[in-house]
């Protein structure tokens, strides 16, 4: 069983079939902390490194704005540094939970060929499609022992994989009782500095100059919490809190959304966009 969970589903990663036998593998494991869900997609173990993979199978043609990334048409997609990041963070304090101090290392994947993206920073945490094999070559150049500690360590992770939706879990909540504002992309604390439309976190000392893409994501968590809820001016004004101004809020809901209906009936929704 242990075996089936590292090593089962190899096949269908093609991309690891360059990667020595040698390597524990574990594959999709959902883990929970501190009521956080998060996934490992890929994770390699060794003696004395754990390497979280976070692996992209995205095709085409993608931009990075900043620490906006989207397509060439501009739709908006998520960070993948981002996720890649919150995972570490999440799964640090999980080990750390159950006792263990391993040096992690962290890797952003993209497996697909026909996969290009403009205006990529140097970041030795990314692996193109392009760098594949010589990413492959590097690990095989370590020393993969497997010791009774790693391999309790991958039972416990294993143990506490859940195939529960995340979303069963949440407790209940309403719109009034939530507090307000835009999350921070790093460490998800609300925003609570806002000047000249910069807006810091004080929590990890992220900030973002990109206004707009901020009151997207609040947008999208408004629509996720409350589907039932209508998508307006004030309403968004007054979900983002922070953002004082609501020619900015209307500004970025015209450019993005279709306004529908007349007076009160009015609302903002998704505009249907073509594959």
């Amino acid at each position: 069983m242990l075996e089936k969970g590292f090593k089962g589903e190899l096949n269908s990663d093609l991309w690891l079939e360059g990667l020595s036998k040698n390597w524990l593998i574990i594959h999709d494991l959902m883990l929970e902390c501190n009521y956080s869900f998060f996934q490992i997609d890929t994770l390699l173990l060794s003696y004395d490194t754990l390497y979280p993979l976070e692996v992209k199978n995205y095709e085409g043609d993608f931009i990075i704005e900043g620490d906006r990334w989207c397509t060439v048409s501009k739709r908006d997609i998520k960070n993948p540094i981002n996720q890649m990041e919150r995972t570490e963070s999440l799964f640090r304090q999980l080990l750390q939970s159950l006792g263990y101090k391993f040096p992690i290392q962290s890797y952003l994947i993209f497996i697909n060929p026909e996969f290009h993206l403009y205006h990529a920073p140097p970041n030795p945490s990314i692996i193109f499609p392009a760098q594949l094999t010589r990413f492959l070559k590097k690990l095989n150049t370590k020393t993969t022992k497997v010791n009774q500690r790693i391999l309790t360590l991958a039972e416990k992770l294993i143990a506490l994989h859940t195939t529960e939706s995340p979303y069963t879990k949440l407790p209940p909540y309403s719109y009034e009782k939530l507090d307000k504002g835009p999350l921070c992309p790093k460490c998800y604390s609300l925003y609570t500095n806002l000047v000249d439309e910069i807006l810091s976190c004080t929590n990890c000392g992220f900030n973002e100059d990109d206004i707009d893409v901020a009151i997207l994501r609040s947008v999208a968590e408004y629509k996720l919490l409350f589907p039932e809820r209508k998508i307006t001016t004030k309403a968004i004004h007054d979900w983002c809190s922070i953002i004082k101004s609501k020619k900015t809020i209307r500004r970025v809901l015209s450019k993005n959304f279709l306004l529908v209906g007349h007076g009160k009936s009015a609302k903002f929704v998704s505009p249907v966009i073509d594959n």
